[in-house]
């Protein structure tokens, strides 16, 4: 048989009536999938912007944290740098807090470490070496 055949057999068998039901129904069956589909999309895309709203959500308290965090971290740093302030001169100030190998020392710095190398040499060795103490060298100190 051939397939012109066979489309002619099963218009015998279904009336143009059942016929129309079928593809009514064929039609809506489609119809169905389309309306599927688009919910599956829009289900996916509303779990996406729910995804997203959480994250953005997440991301503004972690930065609220931060900026409380960095508030503390301020306050701390000027409580610390008025501390240095009355025990240490600038250049010593500047030396602890930058880490530089090499500095000009002002008079103020070397008036300093003279009255102590004259209080006592071992002591001013003491504390420049032990202690870490940002002063002067002996070499400075003998011009």
């Amino acid at each position: 048989m051939t397939t012109v055949q066979n489309n002619r057999q099963v218009k015998k068998i279904f009336t143009s009536d059942k016929l129309q039901i079928l593809e009514n129904r064929i039609r809506t069956m489609k119809k169905w999938n389309r309306v599927k589909a688009n919910v599956v999309k829009n289900s996916w895309r509303n779990k996406m912007a729910k995804m997203s709203e959480r994250c953005m959500i997440e991301k503004n308290k972690y930065l609220k944290q931060i900026q409380e965090l960095k508030s503390i971290l301020d306050t701390q740093k000027m409580k610390y740098e008025t501390v240095l302030d009355n025990i240490f001169t600038p250049t010593q100030k500047s030396m602890l807090l930058n880490r530089k190998s090499k500095t000009h020392y002002t008079n103020l710095d070397i008036s300093k470490a003279l009255s102590l190398k004259f209080i006592s040499q071992k002591a001013y060795e003491h504390v420049r070496d032990v202690w870490k103490l940002p002063l002067p060298s002996l070499r400075t100190l003998q011009m």
